[in-house]
C-alpha cells in the first residue's frame, strides 16, 4: 500500500509556507482578502420571468402589454412586457436584446439602445439579489422615451410603479435602478391562435384553436353587465379543435347592505365579481413558472380593467359585454417578440395573456 505520509507532509508544508513576497506584509502577516469586484462575473446562475398582455388592433396588428391604461377612455392596447431577474449572486449580464420581427420596439425603460427600430439592447446590466433596490424616478411626459412618441400614443413608462416587485433581483442599467426591464412592441408577425364566434341566441360561443400548439392553463370567459362581472373557466380547445363555451356562471353574491359600505348619493354601485376567473388566471400564471409576487403584479396592473373592482364610492369602469382571456404558447409568442441574453439564463419563463372582446357582430380573434 502506498504511504500517504509524504502527501501529508507536503500539505503541511504548503499550509505553513509564508505568503508570496508580493502578498506579504513587513510583519509577515497576510493582507485581508480583496473586496468583491464592482463588476462581478458575467457567468453564473440566474433565471428570468416575464409577463404581459396581448390585444388585437385594427389591421391585424398585435400589441403586447403589461399595465392597464388610464380609464376613461376605453382600454388602450398596451405593449409593455416586464422582465424580472432572479440571480443567485451579484453579476453582470453583458447584453439583453429584444427583436420584434415585422414590427418595432417603440418604448423601453430603463432606456435601451435601438438598432434598428425592430431591435433594442441593454448592455452591462447589473443584477443584484441582495442589495437594497431603490427605484429611480420614472420618466415624465417630457422625458425620453415618452417625448419621442407620436401624438395620441400613451407613454406606458409613466405607470411602471404598478409592476414593481419586492423579491426580484435589483436591476441597474447606467444610472437607472429598477426591479425589472420593460419594452413595448408593436408587430404584425403574430396571429392569436383562438377564434371566437357566437352560436345562435343562447349566449354560447364557439372557440376554435387554429394553432399548432396547446394553449397553456385555463380559458376565461368574462361577462360584464352594469355592476356585475361574472366569470367561468374551461379547458382550452386542443390544436385544430373547437369547443362550445356556455354561460354556466355562478350566481351573483349579494351586495352588502351595511350602511358604512353604501356608496354616497350619485356614486356608482360597487361592482360584484363572481366565479373562478381571478383564481384561474392566477393559477395559470403560476403554472407557467412565475412567482406569486409576479402574479400579484399582473393582477395589480390588470384586475380592475378585466373584472372591475368593488370599492367604496364606486369602481373603475370596464367595457360591458363578453370577453375571453387565455395565455399564448411560448412558441407562438416567439414569433412576435424574441428576447435573448448573454450569458443565457438557466431558465426563461414567459406568461402572456391574450384578452379578446367579443364584438357585437359575434366574432373575434
Amino acid at each position: 500500500m502506498r504511504s500517504i505520509a509524504p502527501l501529508i507532509a507536503a500539505a503541511a508544508t504548503a499550509c505553513s509556507a509564508p505568503p508570496p513576497a508580493s502578498e506579504a506584509r513587513p510583519d509577515g502577516s497576510r493582507p485581508p482578502p480583496e473586496a468583491p469586484s464592482a463588476h462581478p462575473s458575467t457567468s453564473g446562475g440566474y433565471d428570468v420571468h416575464e409577463w404581459g398582455l396581448v390585444r388585437a388592433d385594427q389591421g391585424d396588428k398585435v400589441r403586447i402589454g403589461a399595465v392597464a391604461p388610464p380609464i376613461p377612455p376605453e382600454v388602450f392596447i398596451i405593449t409593455k412586457p416586464v422582465l424580472y431577474f432572479r440571480a443567485d449572486e451579484a453579476m453582470t449580464i453583458k447584453r439583453v436584446s429584444v427583436l420584434a420581427p415585422a414590427g418595432a420596439v417603440v418604448e423601453t425603460w430603463p432606456l435601451a439602445a435601438t438598432q434598428p427600430e425592430e431591435q433594442v439592447a441593454w448592455t452591462d446590466v447589473s443584477i443584484d439579489p441582495k442589495s437594497a433596490c431603490k427605484s429611480s424616478p420614472l420618466p415624465r411626459k417630457t422625458d425620453l422615451p415618452c417625448s419621442k412618441l407620436p401624438p395620441g400614443d400613451e407613454c406606458e413608462s409613466l405607470g411602471l410603479f404598478a409592476v414593481r416587485t419586492v423579491d426580484s433581483s435589483c436591476v441597474r442599467v447606467g444610472d437607472k435602478t429598477e426591479s425589472f426591464l420593460f419594452y413595448r412592441v408593436s408587430t404584425t408577425a403574430l396571429t392569436p391562435p383562438l377564434r371566437f364566434s357566437k352560436k345562435g341566441e343562447t349566449g354560447e360561443v364557439v372557440v376554435e384553436n387554429d394553432g399548432d400548439e396547446p394553449i397553456p392553463g385555463l380559458l376565461l370567459r368574462i361577462e360584464t353587465v352594469r355592476a356585475e362581472t361574472r366569470t367561468l373557466t374551461v379547458t382550452p380547445p386542443a390544436p385544430h379543435r373547437s369547443i362550445v363555451v356556455g354561460r354556466d356562471f355562478a350566481p351573483a353574491k349579494p351586495v352588502s347592505q351595511d350602511p358604512e359600505d353604501a356608496p354616497p348619493p350619485g356614486a356608482s354601485v360597487p361592482r360584484v365579481v363572481t366565479g373562478p376567473g381571478r383564481e384561474g388566471l392566477r393559477a395559470t400564471i403560476r403554472g407557467l413558472g412565475l412567482a406569486d409576487t409576479e402574479a400579484d403584479a399582473f393582477m395589480k396592473a390588470w384586475d380592475e380593467s378585466l373584472f372591475g373592482s368593488p370599492s367604496r364610492g364606486g369602481f373603475r369602469p370596464v367595457n360591458e359585454g363578453t370577453s375571453f382571456l387565455y395565455f399564448l404558447p411560448v412558441a407562438t409568442l416567439e414569433r412576435a417578440a424574441k428576447v435573448s441574453f448573454d450569458p443565457p439564463p438557466r431558465s426563461f419563463k414567459r406568461a402572456f395573456a391574450v384578452w379578446t372582446h367579443l364584438a357585437s357582430k359575434g366574432a373575434a380573434r
